[in-house]
């Protein structure tokens, strides 16, 4: 049996992901006990399985950066991305390695020695900050690097059409009879997020409709996702009763206000309706299921993964590509009339 598959077998039979049993082949740090020990026994049973290696020539660097030590950086989003790359590079028999660390400390890190050191042929950024100012020593030693989830002047990307998703959530909002909408922000300085608030503003400016007290941003220590949703509810049913619909940055976020909602006694969707971001797995469970934008991540990992692979032969290019997300429309945001 091909090597893929047999990892593709081991996923399955654990129950976990491709990602996961990667990490738990290069012995990372962030996979739970139970779970590791769950692989290792599956891996155990098939001793015919090569385990990665760190380093080797086939090997792409996958480079987690987390946006503070506060915040955990393997989330959903993240996963997605991974899974995307790795279960491209699997198919070809490409090994993978996954480095985790935080923004200052990358920008002190030699990176084009340290991959070349660990014979990476090329490194898959994932990084919530906004510029990449180690893009330059990069490119200027033509090693082949590309930023997923980051758009910007210099900097080899691969990225979802922020704004277009936030246009297509305010159009169905729109349709829907909605022109009071708020606007849940979360934590300033992730990119994503601060394009998701320029294209709510530009839009709603537009329509005649922006109105800065209904657009609420919690604070930076708060770094549960459902929390800062279910804060920023509350501040903005007191800020600005009058609005009957809103736009969370995450579905995480619109998870928290629903229970704000619902507490508050503002039944959805008749009294109010809500839209998220991200399309997590548990928001088609929800009662109302959420309406969501979905960001096609694992094509964009694997995309960029592509790309890396394609560098490794030819030499470094650059790589600009935005994929269009999707609106997903569900309970929240459709009023019961509308049914």
């Amino acid at each position: 049996m091909p090597r893929d598959a047999r990892v593709a077998t081991i996923a399955k039979e654990t129950g976990v992901s491709v990602a996961t049993v990667s990490r738990v082949l290069n012995n990372h740090a962030y996979v739970a006990e139970k779970t590791r020990s769950r692989v290792l026994r599956a891996l155990a049973r098939k001793q015919k399985l090569p385990r990665l290696r760190r380093a080797q020539n086939s090997h792409l660097a996958i480079v987690i950066e987390a946006l503070n030590p506060d915040i955990h950086p393997l989330d959903s989003y993240t996963e997605a991305l991974i899974n995307g790359a790795v279960g491209y590079l699997f198919d070809l028999g490409v090994d993978v390695g996954i480095m985790v660390d935080h923004r200052k400390r990358l920008e002190r890190r030699n990176l084009v020695k340290e991959f070349s050191r660990k014979q990476a042929f090329g490194a898959l950024f994932i990084l919530p900050e906004s510029g990449v100012t180690y893009s330059d020593q990069l490119a200027g030693e033509g090693f082949p690097y590309i930023a997923v989830g980051r758009t910007g002047a210099g900097t080899n990307y691969v990225a979802c059409d922020q704004v277009a998703g936030v246009a297509a959530a305010l159009d169905h909002l729109h349709e829907q009879g909605h022109s009071r909408i708020g606007f849940l922000g979360g934590m300033r300085g992730v990119p994503d997020h601060d394009m998701r608030f320029e294209g709510f503003k530009k839009y709603m400016k537009k329509t005649g409709g922006y109105d800065p007290i209904s657009v609420v941003y919690g604070p930076e220590s708060r770094h549960f996702k459902e929390t800062r949703g279910y804060d920023e509810m509350l501040a903005i049913l007191d800020r600005a009763p009058h609005i009957t619909a809103v736009l969370a940055n995450d579905d995480s976020m619109a998870l928290g206000a629903m229970r704000a909602l619902n507490e508050k006694g503002r039944r959805l969707p008749d009294h109010m309706a809500i839209v998220g971001f991200d399309d997590e797995e548990y928001s088609r469970f929800l009662t109302p299921s959420l309406s969501t934008v979905r960001q096609p991540l694992a094509e964009m990992g694997r995309f960029a993964a592509m790309k890396l692979l394609e560098m490794s032969k030819t030499g470094f290019a650059r790589v600009r590509k935005t994929f269009s997300p999707e609106l997903i429309v569900r309970e929240s945001s459709v009023r019961s009339t509308a049914r």
